[in-house]
């Protein structure tokens, strides 16, 4: 009566002589899981950057209200230095657009 092989044993004396190289991963899934973390990473850094970035934004937007009311009700003297300050206020909300565009 012969006895029955424990395949299992087999194989990990195998992989320990070094006979069969060990089961690895192959460099597809690697770069796959590498490019997954890296989407992930990158959502989550948009996410960050459009919190941090709203308030900024509002701000300026706000700022941009105050001008415009001023300038309609006459309580900004010098016209010139209000639309060079609403001019660099739009800028601004703009930059914060289109780099949440971007990335």
């Amino acid at each position: 009566m012969e006895v029955p092989r424990n395949e299992a044993l087999l194989m990990r004396s195998l992989y320990a002589s070094g006979i069969i190289a060990p089961i690895i991963p192959s460099r597809d899934a690697l770069v796959q899981a590498r490019s997954k973390r890296i989407t992930d990473s990158r959502n989550l850094q948009q996410l960050r950057e459009r919190s941090r970035n709203e308030a900024s934004r509002s701000n300026y937007k706000m700022q941009i209200d105050e001008l415009k009311e001023n300038l309609r009700t006459g309580r900004m003297p010098n016209m010139r230095s209000a639309g060079a300050e609403m001019e660099n206020l739009n800028r601004l909300v703009t930059q914060l657009d289109t780099r949440l565009e971007q990335s």
